[in-house]
């Protein structure tokens, strides 16, 4: 049991670790997008970041649960020094993937209304969630890449034997 606690610790602290790193890396390209884009200004400045970095933190904690799990399946019996860098960014870029799919989902059941705010309509069609897979899939092999190698990079010395 302590096993498998410890697996969902580590999945959640994944899942979150992505959806902070994904709000910190698209807040700058929702305050453009803020800018340039017409539709957004009927909105205030924060309400429209606010929900770009809603959507990130979201996406981002949905792809990091997705790839820990995958991690767990495809890495298992491995040590870090094991896993490949490279393969790990596919593997999160894959994971990253998913997201656009189970959005339009939610959208064709309407169920992703309930999430936004009022006024706001997001209509997700099969063409934009392409376009939203590619820079999301981007996204996550970043993301997972990174995290190896911040990993890989850590200190070696053991940790003490938990509580």
């Amino acid at each position: 049991m302590d096993g498998l606690i410890r697996k969902l610790r580590g999945a959640f602290g994944t899942a979150v670790t992505w959806a902070a790193a994904w709000v910190v890396l698209t807040f700058p390209l929702s305050s453009i997008q803020w800018l340039l884009d017409d539709s957004f200004l009927r909105f205030s400045y924060w309400s429209s970041v606010g929900l770009g970095a809603a959507v990130a933190a979201a996406s981002g904690f949905l792809a990091g649960g997705v790839f820990s799990i995958a991690v767990a399946g495809f890495g298992r019996h491995r040590r870090l020094e094991d896993l490949s860098t490279a393969r790990m960014a596919l593997l999160g870029a894959a994971a990253a993937a998913v997201v656009p799919v189970v959005l339009v989902a939610l959208d064709q059941t309407g169920t992703l209304g309930l999430f936004l705010p009022e006024g706001w309509d997001l209509v997700l069609d099969w063409g934009g969630a392409a376009l939203m897979g590619g820079v999301l899939a981007a996204l996550g092999g970043a993301t997972a890449g990174g995290l190896i190698r911040i990993a890989k990079s850590a200190d070696r010395e053991p940790l003490p034997p938990g509580e």
